[in-house]
């Protein structure tokens, strides 16, 4: 008697049950799927924005050490040139070569260089004016879909 109970008990146990079928579970999974890889395409874009942004960054900084650089010279000594090459030959770097930016610099652990350059315009006998120009290294993007 026992276990006819129990074969009745079960089969009134799946009547009533109310379960996932493997179509919903599917369903479900392809929803989460979807969101993840959408979640993943954010990160990898936030990431990249987040890189030439630093790279920006150390430009904008570049820029600034120049025009610093520029400044302190007498007028007289302040003609066009670029940062390269970065020594005491290049004569737009001169008296001293070293109070300028080394166009080499280190963003998130990896060596860039920066192409700086200046170039200078005499307006009048004591005005001069000075145009800088930094491009920041830019990393190749995927072209999007």
């Amino acid at each position: 008697m026992g276990p006819t109970v129990s074969c009745h008990k079960r089969a009134v146990a799946r009547e009533g049950q109310a379960g996932v079928t493997l179509i919903e579970l599917m369903a479900a999974l392809v929803i989460l799927v979807v969101g993840i890889l959408g979640l993943l395409s954010l990160t990898i874009t936030s990431i990249q924005a987040n890189l030439q942004n630093d790279l920006r960054n150390t430009a904008v900084r570049m820029t600034s050490q120049v025009a610093e650089a520029l400044l302190a010279q007498a007028i007289d000594n302040v003609v066009s040139g670029s940062l390269a090459p970065y020594d005491g030959t290049n004569a737009a770097l001169l008296p001293s070569y070293q109070v300028y930016p080394n166009p080499v610099q280190t963003v998130r652990g990896v060596s860039q260089t920066y192409a700086g350059t200046w170039n200078v315009t005499t307006t009048s006998a004591d005005l001069k004016q000075v145009t800088i120009v930094h491009l920041a290294p830019t990393f190749a993007r995927r072209p999007s879909p």
